[in-house]
């Protein structure tokens, strides 16, 4: 069975599920006149998509405009709305080409260029985002938004003169603008302009200041404090105590500080900033998560626990309980999870269909299929419900359509990170390699803490022998999933040995040591087979034999096999057998080790 994992619960409810309202009343109106306004002829399905977009029903509205496209391709009207209905559907990438053929039209060339342009930024085509709005600025020359676009492009494809023009230009338009202003001191940074960006950065400081406005001032400190911590850390300390004085409380400054502390080795202080700030406002739940998010990123994954057990006890409200649900389930106790799932569907009275879907997923976790089958009966959403139905699919081995579901239910939700992992998994079962790879890539690109995406690709590049591949994702997963177990290390590892590199791939083996001293085992059967690769079968089977494991414990046959395997390579037979026989005199009933024995027997032409 295939390991199972969480999906990603979207913030809000989809649009369709909301209830009754004077806005539903409204769009069962204009749909209504849209159909006397003509039952499917264009203006009355443009009637139609633009009513549900003013309802909020972006995703409802895309059938009706492709039925108007499917007429006539290049209808502007029709482009621009699918592009927006892409573009709030969180699919970018697929609402390039219909805003790109509005653009070309004289009444949607700004506000459809504006918006291909940000679709090309989000997607870092960062050259297209500049001719994009090259064509609004040929239009509206002083343009602010397509400035600022085309700044940040021209910032992120190496342009920072292109940038510093539009920066001093976006100022001209307003000139106490944070983002002109800001804009101008990052392109004086790629510069290498540091005696300007300093000035720059203080500008922003004594103008924001000055404003009167907490927000801004605040916005203005952070700025400089980073600037510093970054680029002159020795000079940083004083601004950041500063900032965190004039601004107590404000969680962006806090974070900016913690990160600056840990950068300087002192993570206590980021830490000793967050619980301080919980004491000045304990009704804070908001806070109490920070600390827990910090604890788990300085692998503190007790203390995080500590502080979401303490919250949902202290709070009892559904998304404490909700929260700490999410901790269990990511870290594999699923019967905790559904414990404290549980506790915040009861809250709820009846629970949100986000929390219904999490129970659900969490019958899956434990193993509970009829049961997850039962409770995705009852989930009205459609996407929740394929993607339940796609894991049933997945758990009991039928890929192909768990493939066809998880890609179904992906449609409405393209970013849900679970569910991309998931369809992976399908999808490499089938042997599509390639498909697989571009989920997982998708799955790690939404968020890489939430799945083993990142691991499993490595296991796939690793298996296609694209080692250098492999060892960059599994040193990806072990920064982003901290609490991670052995598996990343072992494969980053063992690519960097296949690269030849084996220096680097015993540091990996030696971090996996310091990380996790359980792993003891795996660290010294994997450095044993890097030693043996770089420097022969008598060096591996020295390493394992001074590690410090105990070789007559059947815990560590697999390190016994691998002293045994170098001494047989070296012709040492009777050294192979006394290992054995030392662990059988203490371990007679192992079945293991009578194995191992039989095994050297067979290999030295003792057959009986």
């Amino acid at each position: 069975m295939l390991p199972s994992h969480s999906f990603h619960i979207p913030s809000r409810t989809p649009s369709r599920m909301r209830p009754a309202s004077l806005g539903s009343i409204a769009l069962a109106l204009a749909l209504s006149l849209a159909g006397v306004a003509g039952c499917g002829s264009v203006e009355g399905r443009l009637t139609e998509a633009r009513a549900l977009q003013d309802a909020g029903d972006f995703s409802s509205s895309v059938s009706p405009l492709r039925q108007v496209l499917a007429k006539d391709p290049n209808q502007p009207e029709a482009n621009y709305l699918l592009g927006v209905a892409l573009v709030q559907t969180h699919q970018s990438s697929l609402a390039i080409w219909p805003l790109r053929k509005a653009s070309e039209s004289e009444d949607y060339a700004v506000q459809a260029g504006l918006l291909l342009a940000s679709s090309l930024l989000e997607t870092d085509a960062y050259e297209d985002a500049i001719t994009a709005t090259n064509g609004v600025l040929a239009v509206d020359p002083d343009r602010f938004t397509a400035l600022r676009i085309r700044s940040q492009a021209s910032l992120e494809s190496g342009r920072p003169e292109s940038a510093l023009a539009d920066a001093e230009r976006m100022m001209e338009l307003e000139p106490d603008n944070f983002v002109g202003m800001a804009t101008r001191a990052e392109s004086l940074i790629k510069l290498k302009r540091m005696e300007e960006a300093e000035a720059a950065h203080r500008e922003i400081y004594e103008l924001t200041v000055a404003s009167g406005d907490p927000s801004m001032a605040s916005r203005g400190c952070q700025a400089l404090a980073g600037f510093y911590a970054e680029h002159e850390p020795e000079a940083a300390e004083p601004v950041v105590e500063e900032c965190l004085a004039a601004h107590p409380g404000d969680q962006q400054i806090m974070a900016l500080a913690a990160e600056y502390f840990d950068s300087q080795e002192q993570p206590e202080r980021g830490t000793a900033l967050l619980r301080e700030a919980i004491e000045r406002e304990p009704d804070d739940l908001a806070l109490r998560f920070n600390l827990a998010d910090r604890l788990v990123r300085l692998e503190d994954e007790a203390g995080a626990k500590a502080v979401l057990v303490d919250a949902a006890a202290v709070f009892d409200q559904p998304p404490a309980w909700d929260r700490l649900a999410l901790f269990y389930q990511r870290r594999g106790d699923h019967e905790a999870a559904r414990e404290a799932n549980l506790k915040a569907l009861q809250g709820q009275g009846g629970g949100t269909p986000q929390m219904r879907f999490r129970q659900a997923e969490l019958a899956l976790d434990t193993g509970n299929l009829e049961e997850a089958r039962r409770l995705a009966s009852e989930l009205t959403e459609p996407a929740y419900r394929e993607f339940i139905e796609a894991r049933v699919e997945l758990e009991e081995g039928r890929y192909q359509a768990a493939l066809e579901g998880f890609e179904s239910g992906l449609v409405r939700w393209p970013n849900n990170s679970p569910a991309r992992y998931l369809a992976g998994q399908a999808a490499e079962q089938l042997g599509q390699y390639e498909k697989a790879m571009a989920h997982f890539r998708e799955a790690i690109r939404s968020d890489e803490t939430a799945t083993d995406a990142a691991l499993a690709a490595a296991r796939l590049q690793f298996s296609l022998g694209n080692y250098n591949d492999a060892q960059l994702l599994a040193q990806r997963h072990i920064n982003k999933r901290p609490y991670a177990g052995p598996d990343a290390h072992v494969i980053a590892a063992r690519g960097l040995a296949k690269l030849g590199r084996h220096e680097a791939a015993l540091r990996a083996m030696v971090q996996l040591g310091e990380k996790d001293p359980e792993s003891k085992l795996t660290v010294a059967t994997e450095s044993a087979a890097i030693v043996r690769a770089k420097l022969g079968p008598e060096e591996a089977a020295t390493f394992v034999e001074t590690f410090g494991l105990d070789l007559t414990d059947p815990a560590n046959e697999l390190a016994l096999r691998s002293v045994v395997e170098d001494r047989l390579l070296l012709g040492q037979t009777a050294r192979a057998l006394a290992r054995v026989d030392a662990a059988l005199a203490a371990h007679a009933d192992a079945p293991s080790l009578h194995d191992v024995r039989g095994r050297i027997l067979l290999r030295t032409g003792d057959p009986a």
